[in-house]
């Protein structure tokens, strides 16, 4: 399911409106070297920050951070963001998403209660219809 460039979004309910937003950009710009990923991943972590939609943004620690770092020594995982999201918010973090990255194809992973729902969307319109496949999919829980 998985295409050469694309955006990874994996949603799941916290709470009664809140949702956990994960967004992996490794495969985003798949020739972005390490460095460039990083700066990608440090604008859209600031861009995110001053949204209103979104609740609170987050860097990914790396759980093994290079050796001899100091312990006050920020390790993040290169290309990953954590979000915290009202459900109704949900369709405006997407399409952020989706205009600062130049329309790249968002794969949408929606979990809950152990279920899954998987969908790609390559155009606006596609997202869209993502956005309501998702709400309708939790709302079933």
């Amino acid at each position: 399911m998985a295409s050469t460039s694309n955006v990874q979004v994996t949603i799941a309910p916290k709470g009664s409106a809140e949702l956990d937003v994960r967004l992996d950009l490794s495969n985003s710009v798949p020739d972005f070297d390490p460095e460039e990923l990083e700066t990608l991943t440090q604008r859209l972590f600031q861009q995110m920050g001053e949204l209103d939609e979104v609740e609170q943004v987050s860097r990914v620690p790396d759980p093994n951070p290079p050796a001899g770092s100091k312990p006050l020594d920020a390790a993040f995982l290169v290309g990953l963001l954590t979000a915290e999201v009202n459900a109704k918010n949900i369709k405006a973090l997407l399409d952020f998403i989706w205009e600062r990255l130049s329309g790249k194809p968002i794969e949408l992973k929606v979990e809950d209660n152990g279920r899954k729902l998987e969908i790609t969307a390559y155009s606006q319109q596609e997202l869209a219809a993502a956005v309501e496949a998702a709400k309708d999919f939790l709302a079933s829980n």
